[in-house]
């Protein structure tokens, strides 16, 4: 999804991920571990997937979630 250089709001991609292991790390498990190695990028995409419509107005949502609006559902 996004690059290692994926920047928003003034906070690196990096960044992010870092602090996903850091939350593993006080959860009490190992982000190094073999079954936690992903984890941060799969945290780090999901957040963004999640949020990325953050930014548009109510015309761009509208627009996306009902393309006809002038057509009435029945």
């Amino acid at each position: 999804m996004a690059n290692s250089h994926d920047e928003r709001n003034g906070i690196g991609r990096q960044q992010a991920e870092e602090a996903v292991r850091t939350l593993l790390r006080w959860a009490g498990d190992d982000p190094a571990r073999e079954g936690q190695l992903d984890t941060p990028k799969l945290v780090a995409d999901a957040y963004g997937d999640w949020f990325s419509d953050y930014g548009d107005g109510p015309r761009e949502y509208l627009a996306r979630t009902n393309p006809n609006p002038e057509k009435k559902s029945a």
